[in-house]
């Protein structure tokens, strides 16, 4: 947010030679359009790899609690594949592979305790953001939780 106004004053004082183009897979477009004055606005939809959305109908009073309850059942339940948790930053993710690390040990065997959990987000070195995306790219049998705040 900071950073987008900061953005905004910049092109006030630099409009005719600054161009910036802004990703986002959350933003609302037609909000940072008018933020940005009007300024045009291209989606491209679809999706890769099928994606399954799911949404608590409850409000949490602890988000990663919440997401730690809800990695785990999708993973005991449903069959083997990816779960994408977007947290809100490196410290909360972090937090988030320690606790599935540690409750994925505690499983009864047979269930997810294969599952892998990988942390995904600006901050680790390229190497290892690739690791996390080469493993959510691929088509493999293994159960992997991936906890990020970007997708890459």
């Amino acid at each position: 947010d900071i950073l987008l106004g900061l953005m905004k004053r910049l092109i006030k004082h630099r409009a005719s030679d600054l161009k910036v183009l802004i990703t986002s897979a959350t933003l609302d477009g037609l909000k940072v359009s008018n933020f940005f004055s009007g300024c045009p606005v291209l989606n491209i939809p679809g999706t890769i790899f099928p994606v399954e959305k799911f949404y608590s109908t409850d409000r949490p009073t602890n988000y990663i609690e919440s997401s730690l309850r809800t990695a785990i059942d999708i993973h005991v339940k449903e069959a083997p594949g990816d779960v994408l948790i977007f947290m809100t930053g490196k410290d909360d993710i972090d937090k988030m592979v320690s606790k599935l690390e540690e409750r994925i040990q505690n499983l009864e065997e047979g269930s997810c305790m294969d599952a892998l959990v990988l942390p995904l987000h600006g901050s680790l070195p390229p190497e290892q953001q690739a690791i996390s995306s080469g493993v959510l790219s691929s088509t493999s049998k293994l159960s992997t939780v991936h906890c990020c705040n970007k997708c890459s």
